[in-house]
């Protein structure tokens, strides 16, 4: 072996105590804070995000999608990692002055100073320096000199390992509060209610009654509900600590409690959201059915100034929206979802739905309603995008089935606060129409409370999409189109500007070619 060996061998032995002292201390820092967004990954993530050029953000919504933000925080936490396993040198060096028995000590001081640096939290990064020195004193020699290398190397590892395997299932059973998503008792997972007796069961039943059979494609209501938000990770406020601020441009502003929220008027309504920056035939276009209160009702007792105009709605995240008061009017503050509270992910306790607009607006985790005199800009707006208004009307086409020269196409459709009349579907590339089949409208809102009235069922959803759903047959491969018809009449643009998600939401017909032998 010559010298050069094993130098390199103590090289590659420190590398992995580094980075094993790194995992060891930034997992250990998570577990005092449930890996919830106090954690040093999350709030490196969200400052790095901050200053993420526009352009890029922009690529992740639209051609990333959902896996931008996870790819994201994964490679910030990789940056950690590399940052506390550097912080490990750093400590020897430091410990090379006052004593190699220090070591220890000086690399969790270092790395704990570096969390504080990123976190804010004092326990959590004081836990993650123990860990990484408890990892480096690990790999320290012991008075058997044949204990040295290897053996040093493996209790680091072994202690790293263990700071792992203790630290996350503890972390994530301290996170507590919130829901998994899942429906709750009394509900199947697809979030059907089993009771067809109650208001829920009733809804559920009608609205799986005028779904259509469209192969590959959810019915009425979205079995996994899309999601879009600025965090990678969700807050974790609970329902006893909530509290809705109304500040501003009023006579006298006021906080509202969640025992006061859920004490007025409680509604069911069908709802529809779609992402301003889905694509045209994307995925990110959903309906559930909603549980919660009117605006109107939350708002009943606030004065506003005469000058009042807008109104700024703050998440708890740090998220921010402003848009006319005029919005305000049916706006719809829900606190569940799918026959269970609403999850986590999609604003628990308390969200803003708004009718007819973009799934922007409708912010999660509402915090405060500020009345404004100006017109301000909100947070997308200062990334360049334009989503505060009405949707685009679209059809999508999700499903194709192809069986003998048989061909059955079909797909949701929306059209916010206006309504469809009708889907038109062409199979020659838009030379001809046939108006498709399309689903009866879902039910109207209804009150949750007291017993079920006979007309649960009644009336119509005024934001909530249809299906439909086109068979023929077919010889040669062709272009499917499709496009929808608002209920006055007003036929879907073929396309406005140059039809993408930026700024202001994707515009145009779908159109898709198939293969009737496939």
């Amino acid at each position: 072996m010559t010298l050069g060996d094993v130098v390199s061998g103590w090289q590659r032995e420190r590398t992995v105590v580094a980075c094993a002292a790194g995992v060891a201390s930034l997992i250990a820092a998570g577990t005092v804070v449930g890996f919830g967004r106090p954690w040093a990954v999350f709030a490196a993530t969200r400052a790095a995000f901050a200053v993420t050029p526009d352009a890029l953000v922009r690529v992740g919504i639209t051609e990333v999608g959902g896996a931008a933000q996870p790819v994201f925080a994964a490679a910030v936490a990789a940056g950690l990692v590399a940052g506390l396993a550097g912080a490990v040198p750093l400590g020897r060096r430091l410990a090379d002055r006052v004593g190699d028995r220090l070591a220890p000590a000086a690399v969790g001081l270092t790395q704990a100073t570096l969390l504080l640096a990123v976190s804010g939290r004092l326990v959590s990064a004081a836990v993650g320096g123990v860990a990484g020195g408890a990892v480096v004193f690990a790999a320290a020699p012991t008075a058997d000199a044949d204990d040295a290398g290897r053996r040093g190397l493996l209790r680091s590892v072994g202690t790293a390992a263990a700071a792992v395997g203790l630290g996350v299932p503890l972390g994530l059973r301290g996170s507590g509060g919130g829901t998994d998503g899942r429906a709750s008792e009394g509900s199947t997972a697809d979030g059907s209610d089993t009771d067809g007796r109650s208001v829920r069961g009733q809804l559920f039943q009608a609205a799986e009654r005028r779904s259509l059979a469209v192969p590959g494609v959810d019915g009425l209501v979205s079995r996994d509900f899309y999601e879009v938000d600025i965090n990678a990770a969700n807050p974790r406020e609970r329902r006893s600590e909530w509290e809705l601020r109304v500040t501003g441009a009023v006579e006298t502003e006021q906080t509202l409690d969640f025992e006061a929220l859920s004490s007025l008027r409680t509604e069911h309504r069908f709802v529809t959201l779609r992402c301003v920056g889905d694509p045209l035939n994307g995925e990110k276009l959903d309906t559930a059915l909603w549980t919660g209160v009117p605006a109107s009702a939350v708002l009943s007792d606030v004065t506003l100034e005469s000058e009042a105009t807008r109104v700024m709605v703050r998440a708890d995240d740090g998220y921010y929206m402003e848009f006319p008061i005029e919005a305000l009017e049916d706006a719809f503050l829900a606190f569940g979802m799918n026959g269970g509270p609403l999850p986590r992910a999609h604003g628990a306790p308390v969200r803003l739905l708004v009718p007819g607009h973009w799934g922007e607006i409708n912010v999660k985790w509402l915090a405060e309603f500020e009345f404004t005199t100006e017109d301000r800009q909100g947070y997308w707006e200062k990334r360049g995008w334009h989503g505060t208004g009405p949707v685009h009307t679209v059809a999508k086409l999700h499903g194709v089935e192809t069986t003998d020269g048989r061909v059955v196409v079909g797909g949701h459709a929306y059209a916010g606060t206006r309504g469809l009349s009708a889907v038109e579907v062409s199979t020659d590339g838009g030379e001809t129409w046939t108006e498709a089949t399309l689903s009866e409208p879902l039910p109207g809102r209804v009150p949750a409370d007291g017993d079920p009235p006979e007309e649960v069922v009644a009336g119509t959803a005024t934001d909530a999409a249809r299906l439909w759903r086109h068979e023929y047959e077919a010889t040669a491969d062709h272009e499917v189109v499709v496009r929808a018809v608002e209920a006055d009449g007003t036929v879907q643009p073929r396309r406005q500007g140059d039809g993408e998600p930026f700024p202001s939401g994707a515009t145009g017909w779908v159109s898709e070619t198939v293969d009737p032998t496939g």
